[in-house]
């Protein structure tokens, strides 16, 4: 029953993917774009293309742009497999805004420019599935709210991305639309659970793309394609009409933001957003004003830490934070470590936060399908049962104490729930306490214990999420930045530090993911105080300035 619903989306995506298509040639036939036109538009930087298009002069078409990326995205896709498929309705925006009088195309800061959707956001006419199939047959009315928004400043929505079944993943995969490769090797996994996103940024198949985050699936990602991002807290950009993944977790922050390729072009796409306090209006949710950005203050002490002490950073990603520490340092700013809770203690509140309901919803999110391949490692693990679990737990705990950890977590009644609030309550609090005890401005840390590694790896290795969900857990702002590549040295001190891992059968994925890892992107992730986004943004271009001018 679950191969034959299958087989049934499948060719209703087919059909939509064709119906497009065909409307698609008959706009291009209308529409005559040239080669050496969509190659001037590719060929600009996201900033260039919205000075353009503040300018009657030097403005595009909202049809050629449209024509330029779907013909660019489309070679992507084919190459990377990162589009569930394109909003016939964007044809008919492009032509509309193209009829708008000059004076009307002022006022609108991203005049026609497309920009992609992940595909767990609302839109209006289409299946909001998540790689889904029992969801496939459940057409949307509504339309997410940051899509509106960026629809009344001029953006010309025009595809969906993929994500992985379910949402909850690392990878991005699912048996209805396939797998998603990462621009650097195709062997390796995007990120999850904005995968699609990611992709198609770091391609230059989009000027921009959206996405959410409710562990890191906007910064994992981000770090794995090599682009840059932010997760907001929770209030400061809410939205409306989206699949969230895991429903009712009142701890872990649902969070929204914007991909791009570099680091400073994050304060222009907010700045334009929040203009106005026309979102907050319209979502009531949010905290009045949006993200502000004052003059920028270079800072003067900055913490780190280098591993959560749960999974240790491997050598590529840990260089990545010595790089920027190194740079900061001899711009003058002091540096000094940051003091974090026990790993494990860690590791345990936030994944306990995750599994709140002990895997039911994700267990009732793929009763009846077909399983993808990657995911049902995770899948069957939330399956046994209880007993086992804490059974497992104890017999691993010489072997592995990650594995321990993540046989343990959990929660099956409300008191143990309670508790847990309590724990990030309290640690958000310490947290806090020692930012301003200590006078830092920022934190920085790694990006993820890992770069981005092949699927078969990946699979198995849920448990490094604990560098980005815990952020989501205590609600802080991060970013991530993009500043390198994974070299020889870097594999060489991997062959080192991980000869000796015995029968850690989880550091086993780790040391043969990342030993393939040679030209992987790497970064850092810059964290601060809540609520302090625009001071964020504003120090991650900082640092992509004097990284890019080090040498």
């Amino acid at each position: 029953m679950a191969q034959k619903q299958l087989s049934l989306a499948k060719e209703r995506v087919t059909l939509r993917i064709n119906e497009f298509n065909t409307k698609f040639d008959e706009f291009t036939n209308k529409h005559k774009c040239q080669n050496e036109l969509m190659e001037e538009i590719l060929s600009k930087k996201l900033e260039e293309l919205i000075e353009c298009q503040s300018k009657a002069e030097v403005r595009y078409t909202a049809t050629d742009l449209l024509i330029t990326f779907v013909n660019k995205s489309r070679a992507v896709t084919s190459e990377f497999n990162c589009i569930q498929y394109f909003f016939v309705e964007a044809l008919k925006r492009a032509e509309e805004l193209d009829n708008l009088s000059n004076d009307e195309k002022d006022k609108l800061p991203l005049f026609g420019l497309p920009f992609s959707v992940k595909g767990n956001f609302f839109m209006p006419g289409y299946p909001c599935d998540c790689g889904l199939t029992k969801k496939y047959d459940e057409i949307e009315t509504k339309k997410n709210t940051i899509v509106e928004h960026l629809e009344t400043l001029g953006g010309n929505p025009f595809c969906y991305t993929t994500v992985p079944q379910a949402l909850i993943s690392l990878c991005c995969s699912s048996p209805l639309y396939g797998v998603t490769k990462n621009p650097y090797n195709k062997e390796c996994t995007p990120g999850g659970s904005s995968g699609g996103e990611a992709c198609l940024v770091a391609t230059g198949g989009t000027p921009f793309g959206i996405g959410s985050d409710l562990a890191g699936s906007l910064r994992i990602p981000a770090a794995m394609c090599g682009i840059s991002t932010v997760k907001p807290c929770k209030e400061t950009l809410f939205a409306l009409h989206s699949e969230k993944g895991l429903g009712g977790l009142s701890c872990l922050a649902l969070c929204f933001g914007f991909f791009t390729k570099h680091a400073y072009q994050q304060e222009l796409l907010w700045k334009i957003f929040f203009r106005d306090d026309c979102y907050c209006k319209k979502v009531p949710l949010n905290i009045p004003g949006g993200i502000k950005f004052d003059k920028f203050v270079k800072p003067k002490k900055i913490a780190y830490f280098k591993t959560t002490g749960f999974i240790d950073t491997v050598p590529s990603n840990r260089r990545a934070v010595d790089n920027v520490l190194e740079v900061l340092k001899n711009d003058g700013c002091q540096v000094v470590e940051f003091k974090l809770p026990d790993g494990v203690e860690l590791a345990k509140m936030v994944f306990d936060l995750i599994l709140s309901d002990n895997g039911d919803w994700l267990c009732k999110s793929y009763q009846g399908e077909v399983v993808d391949e990657f995911i049902k490692p995770f899948y069957r693990a939330v399956l046994i049962p209880q007993f086992i679990k804490t059974l497992s737990s104890y017999i691993t705990h010489w072997i592995s104490p990650q594995i321990s950890v993540m046989s343990s977590v959990g929660i099956s009644d409300t008191i143990s729930l309670r508790e847990v609030h309590n724990k990030v309550e309290r640690m958000r609090q310490d947290f806090i306490s020692q930012f301003q005890d200590e006078g830092f401005d920022f934190i920085i840390c790694p990006t993820f214990p890992i770069p981005g590694v092949p699927y078969k790896n990946i699979a198995y290795l849920g448990a490094t999420a604990l560098d980005t969900a815990l952020w989501n857990a205590l609600d802080f702002p991060a970013g991530i930045i993009t500043t390198d590549k994974v070299n020889n040295e870097d594999i060489i001190k991997l062959d080192e530090e991980y000869k000796n891992v015995g029968w850690n059968l989880l550091l086993k994925n780790v040391y043969d993911g990342c030993k393939t890892s040679l030209g992987m992107p790497i970064g850092v992730q810059v964290v601060t105080l809540p609520y302090q986004e625009g001071k964020l943004i504003q120090f991650m271009s900082y640092i992509e300035n004097l990284m890019l001018n080090k040498d």
